[in-house]
């Protein structure tokens, strides 16, 4: 009839070898028997400029002092709003750990200028509590040449 030639046979095996490799590290990554997921607690707040008014999107992030490996960050709405999830492995825990965190903000990119990038200078306390959290910024200078 036809005949399978040996190299062909050999990249099926090793794509199904891949698939079943990935499907194990995907299963024992979370989930059961895993490591459990760190205890977060709810925060929101507001971003707004000095003067009063609230930063119009962006996104926010919190870098963990004592876990730089835990990723939480936040989308910033349009009155300023946000609320943050912490990423754990292959999941999005609603609020952030217990501890002092960096606090970045970038603001939305337009279609003429990049966003700008506000690293604040103090760091903020998140309490094993719902926590809300007014941040403050300067307003950046307009960038256009004179």
């Amino acid at each position: 009839m036809f005949k399978i030639r040996p190299s062909l046979t050999r990249r099926v095996s090793l794509g199904i070898a891949a698939a079943w490799l990935a499907w194990l590290v995907a299963a024992g990554c979370g989930g059961s028997g895993g490591t459990p997921p760190p205890k977060t607690y709810r925060v929101t707040g507001k971003v707004y400029y000095k003067g009063g008014l609230p930063l119009p999107g962006g996104v926010i992030q919190f870098q963990s002092q004592s876990d730089p490996s835990l990723t939480t960050k936040g989308d910033i709405g349009m009155d300023g709003t946000f609320e943050l999830v912490t990423l754990y492995q292959n999941q999005q825990l609603e609020g952030a750990t217990e501890g002092q965190f960096h606090v970045t903000v970038m603001t939305r990119m337009s279609q003429t200028k990049p966003g700008d990038i506000f690293q604040l200078p103090r760091a903020y306390t998140v309490q094993a509590k719902d926590n809300y959290f007014p941040i403050e910024i300067e307003k950046p200078r307009d960038r256009r040449s004179p």
